[in-house]
């Protein structure tokens, strides 16, 4: 999604890159991607089984931008700013980030997209 408005997001600086949260397939395909020393140059943090963080922004963001082909970076970064959170019900609920996107008014009319690319991410293989 945010390669529709790229210059919305260069923009902005990459403040939704500060700490994401990924999936353990993700931080996989990451390390393998990027290399174990970039990644461990972030300081991950396992936050509990399958979920990992990045204390010193993401390992992926570099001066222009992100180094990830848009189809290997993490479903928190291609749904953005939209998040999906896990409630104590155990279900997902994906919501827009009002707080930390300074251009979300302009992704509203992209809810449902951000839905559909969150389950297949969530469905997709290591």
């Amino acid at each position: 999604m945010s390669l529709i408005f790229p210059d919305t997001c260069r923009e902005c600086g990459g403040k939704c890159c500060l700490q994401p949260h990924i999936m353990e397939k993700e931080y996989n395909r990451m390390t393998r991607i990027l290399g174990v020393a970039r990644i461990l140059g972030h300081r991950p943090v396992r936050l509990k089984p399958g979920w990992w963080k990045f204390l010193k922004g993401c390992p992926a963001l570099g001066p222009d931008g992100c180094r990830l082909e848009p189809a290997d970076r993490p479903m928190t970064c291609q749904i953005y700013p939209f998040e999906a959170l896990q409630y104590k019900d155990q279900k997902w609920r994906v919501l827009l980030d009002v707080a930390l996107c300074p251009h979300w008014a302009l992704w509203g009319a992209f809810y449902q997209e951000a839905v559909q690319t969150f389950k297949t991410c969530m469905e997709r293989p290591e």
